[in-house]
């Protein structure tokens, strides 16, 4: 690491060049704008269900989480070597 005095005399820290470009391209803008709209609109789905269905949609909320993690633990179950 590079090392140079700031105007203080306390040594400055600068990292080295990893190689990694600083930049975003098109498709790199499209993908970023694209989860942000997929992520906020989970968020919507849960507040139109608790409109819906009030309270009820907790339930819903319950259901799916164990229904999820009961699919991830046979996925685990059956990729277990041996």
């Amino acid at each position: 690491m590079a090392t140079e005095t700031g105007s203080a005399g306390a040594a400055l820290s600068r990292p080295a060049d990893v190689g990694l470009r600083r930049e975003m391209g098109l498709i790199g803008a499209t993908w970023a704008s694209e989860t942000s709209i997929i992520g906020s609109g989970w968020l919507f789905a849960g507040m139109g269900a608790a409109v819906d269905a009030g309270p009820a949609a907790i339930y819903g909320w319950l259901i799916g989480a164990k229904l999820k993690l009961g699919q991830s633990k046979v996925s685990w179950v059956i990729n277990q070597p041996g």
